[in-house]
């Protein structure tokens, strides 16, 4: 695939109803949201159903920053679909009520025509289709430059609250956790350091807006932390865009755009 089809490719939108995005909550690589990224920026507008798509393999590794100079990525693509094929995540579904969902349905790979199909779940239909209100869109090639797990999902999050009135989101330090899949990091301070001031970094670097936080503390500890979601002035979304296009331009030496993702 040469420059130009890889720059039309991860200029799609991604578009997803609020609630898939602030109530549910699930455990994803990066590369893994890359995949369900680029699968939701396929789904045009007019779309009824929820299509199979079927990719070439090494052009679809370049796109979703999968490795494709080593000869394994025909393994590494099967492990990282097996393991999202495999992962389940629960979504609020009423004030009282939860229920768990899947991201893809049986994928199928044919080695002879050095291909794969590639199907969204059907329950995520509602979450994808026929968007009216309460929706966000994302763009793709964010997430394709954002390197870390807790990167994609943070900015999408917030991205979901940009257009609030007062452009501020506050969340208990425990629900930001559980929105995250960051429960792992038992004190603030390892909170703070591995993910929320890593994640910001990069939101701020190659996204179309800047945020600010505030903490509050419950006695001691802190027990809230309030985002203020602000817009780029001009000549800070000309540089972001830069950025982006910046590390799009880095060549592998056999003159392959690749991304440098985290393996978990």
């Amino acid at each position: 695939m040469d420059y130009e089809e890889l720059k039309t490719a991860r200029e799609y939108a991604v578009c997803k109803h609020n609630d898939l995005i602030q109530k549910s909550r699930y455990s994803m690589s990066a590369t893994e949201q890359k995949i369900i990224w680029y699968l939701i920026s396929k789904i045009k507008r007019e779309d009824e159903e929820l299509k199979i798509y079927e990719f070439n393999i090494n052009e679809f590794c370049e796109i979703c920053g999968i490795e494709t100079n080593n000869g394994g990525n025909y393994a590494y693509l099967k492990s990282v679909i097996l393991k999202l094929r495999n992962r389940e995540f629960w979504i609020k579904i009423s004030p009282t009520t939860e229920t768990t969902a899947g991201w893809i349905e049986k994928p199928i790979i044919n080695h002879r025509s050095g291909t794969i199909k590639l199907k969204l779940d059907e329950f995520l239909k509602p979450y994808l289709l026929d968007l009216h209100d309460l929706y966000t869109t994302m763009d793709f090639e964010v997430s394709l430059v954002l390197t870390g797990k807790y990167s994609i999902r943070l900015y999408e999050l917030l991205k979901s609250y940009e257009n609030l009135k007062n452009h501020k989101v506050r969340f208990t330090i425990d629900g930001l956790k559980l929105k995250l899949n960051a429960e792992k990091y038992k004190t603030f301070n390892d909170f703070k350091k591995n993910v929320l001031d890593k994640s910001l970094k990069e939101i701020d670097q190659y996204a179309n807006f800047s945020v600010e936080y505030k903490l509050e503390k419950t006695g001691r500890r802190y027990t809230y932390i309030e985002f203020t979601i602000m817009d780029k002035k001009p000549m800070r979304q000309y540089l972001t865009k830069v950025a982006i296009d910046d590390k799009f331009n880095k060549k592998t030496k056999e003159g392959q755009v690749s991304f440098s993702v985290s393996p978990t």
